[in-house]
């Protein structure tokens, strides 16, 4: 796996934290964020603007990381959802954010 520097390992670990929000997002919401229309695609689901503007620029800046940096941070999301085995600990973030991630890079790379 690729070291990260530590900008990115704060970019990670922001997409973590947002993770519980990005696992309820609308199926649009790539298509709507490349688009810069993140509103359109949530709706009534969004909390007012923070919320659509955190979804934003979290996926501006993950765009802006190159290919294999994209998958290092996906790569290590599925690590640490791997040692997550324990039921009553799993709370699904860093599967979200896998696939967040994951979306990311079918977008820009596709």
């Amino acid at each position: 796996m690729k070291k990260l520097d530590e900008t990115t390992k704060k970019l990670f670990e922001e997409v973590i934290e947002s993770a519980e929000f990005i696992r309820n997002a609308d199926p649009n919401l790539f298509g709507d964020l490349a688009n810069h229309t993140p509103r359109l695609s949530y709706g009534e689901k969004l909390v007012g603007e923070e919320l659509a503007e955190r979804f934003y620029d979290l996926f501006r800046r993950l765009s802006n990381c190159k290919k294999d940096t994209l998958l290092s941070l996906r790569d290590e999301a599925w690590e640490i959802r791997k040692k997550q085995r324990n039921p009553d600990t799993y709370n699904g973030r860093e599967t979200a954010a896998y696939d967040f991630i994951d979306g990311v890079l079918k977008f820009r790379y596709s």
